[in-house]
C-alpha cells in the first residue's frame, strides 16, 4: 500500500509539471504578442527556463534535468571543439 502511495504521488506531481508547463506555454503566446523588442521573449524564456527546472527538481521530475543537462553538456562540447 505504501507503493501504490509512492506511486501515485509521483504522479500526482509529474501531472502537476506538465500543466504548469502548459499554462506557461499559453501564456507566452498570450503575453508574446504585445511585446514590440525581440530581446524580451528571449529573456522571458531564459528565465522561464531556469525556474521551470527549479521547480522540476522540487517536484522530483528527473527527466527534465537529465534533458536539460545532456543539452548544456552538448553545446559545451560544441563550444569547445569550434
Amino acid at each position: 500500500m505504501e507503493s501504490d502511495l509512492t506511486y501515485y504521488k509521483s504522479k500526482l506531481c509529474s501531472e502537476r509539471f506538465c500543466w504548469t508547463i502548459g499554462t506557461t506555454i499559453l501564456l507566452d503566446l498570450i503575453f508574446f504578442e504585445k511585446l514590440t523588442l525581440w530581446p524580451e521573449p528571449l529573456v522571458i524564456c531564459a528565465f522561464e527556463v531556469v525556474l521551470l527546472v527549479v521547480m522540476a527538481n522540487r517536484l522530483g521530475v528527473k527527466e527534465i534535468s537529465i534533458l536539460l543537462y545532456r543539452v548544456i553538456d552538448g553545446w559545451a562540447g560544441q563550444k569547445d571543439k569550434g
